[in-house]
């Protein structure tokens, strides 16, 4: 049986925009739904999902999807590519 996270409904609506917030929401519906029964096939560390949740959950939803166009891209059973990709990190405050 799959154990959802639990959040605070309150706090999770006030940190985010609305662009973002669909987008997570998106993101978790795929994450249990799809990606649950397809098994976890992805080459790169975190995960397609995992590094997308990261993402918008520290940028904004434009950047947010820049940085995920890439690994999605690179994510295809030809692609010799595999391995750690983290999100770039917050410097100073300022998210890049």
């Amino acid at each position: 049986m799959i154990s959802l996270p639990t959040l605070n409904l309150k706090t999770f609506f006030r940190s985010y925009k609305t662009s973002n917030i669909l987008a997570l929401i998106f993101i978790n519906f795929y994450k249990y739904t799809f990606s649950y029964f397809l098994g976890g096939r992805c080459r790169f560390y975190p995960s397609c999902s995992e590094y997308a949740l990261e993402c918008y959950e520290k940028f904004n939803f434009i950047k947010s999807s820049q940085l995920v166009l890439l690994p999605l891209i690179k994510c295809h059973p030809f692609s010799g590519q595999k391995g750690y990709d983290p999100v770039p990190f917050v410097h100073e405050g300022k998210k890049i």
